[in-house]
């Protein structure tokens, strides 16, 4: 299966190893865990619009089905 590094087309090569060179380290999940169901929580303005966005946007460029419901928007 697929993996993705939401952040990085792919995960960054460093002197330590296959670790992020940044401050934050990105997020990793592998395509399988994508074909069950997802919820992204947190308080307004955390980011979780933007966490949808590009796991959908990696989803579709990987080939996988996505769907997002948002009862507020």
């Amino acid at each position: 299966m697929s993996e993705f590094f939401i952040g990085f087309d792919r995960m960054p090569k460093t002197p330590e190893g296959d670790v992020p060179a940044i401050e934050r380290p990105a997020l990793h999940l592998e395509a399988d865990t994508l074909l069950r169901h997802m919820m992204a929580l947190g308080s307004s303005g955390s980011g979780k619009t933007v966490l949808c966005k590009v796991v959908i946007e990696e989803m579709i460029r990987h080939g996988l089905p996505a769907i997002c419901i948002d009862p507020q928007g």
